[in-house]
C-alpha cells in the first residue's frame, strides 16, 4: 500500500502518511488515491472538493510545467491510476511545440525524460 497508517488515541481519527518520491527539483506525493484511501481506512467514501490552486489538463493532452521560482505546490487530479505502460514524453524544447521558454532556461529534467519530438509523439483521442 502506497500510505501508512497510524491510528490514534481518538477513536476512528488515523493519520495517513503517503510515500514520497523525491529529487533535486522537489518532491511528489498521491494525497489522494481513492482506492488506496478506502482500503487504508475501511471507509468507502467519494469526496466532492478539494481545496488549493487549479489547473485542468484533458485526459490525454501532452502537459508539463516550469517553475519560475524556489518552491511551488503543484497539484493535480487524474482520471485514472498511475500506469507506467501509458506514460509518454516529449522534447521539451521541440520547436514545432511553440512554446517562447524564458532566457537562459536550463531544466532540471525527469530521469524518465524521452527525447520524442511532437511529430513522433502517439496521439490519443
Amino acid at each position: 500500500m502506497p500510505c501508512t497508517v497510524t491510528k490514534t488515541n481518538i477513536p476512528d481519527v488515523l493519520i495517513l502518511q503517503s510515500k514520497v518520491f523525491g529529487d533535486s527539483r522537489g518532491f511528489f506525493f498521491d494525497s489522494l488515491s481513492q482506492q488506496d484511501f478506502n482500503q487504508a481506512t475501511g471507509l468507502n467514501v467519494e469526496f466532492a472538493q478539494d481545496n488549493h490552486k487549479q489547473f485542468c489538463v484533458a485526459p490525454g493532452f501532452a502537459h508539463g510545467f516550469v517553475v519560475p521560482s524556489d518552491t511551488t505546490d503543484f497539484l493535480y487530479k487524474t482520471t485514472n491510476y498511475y500506469a507506467p505502460v501509458h506514460e509518454r514524453c516529449i522534447d521539451w524544447n521541440d520547436p514545432a511545440i511553440g512554446i517562447s521558454w524564458p532566457q537562459g532556461l536550463t531544466p532540471q529534467l525527469s530521469i524518465k525524460k524521452a527525447e520524442l519530438s511532437l511529430a513522433q509523439a502517439e496521439g490519443f483521442v
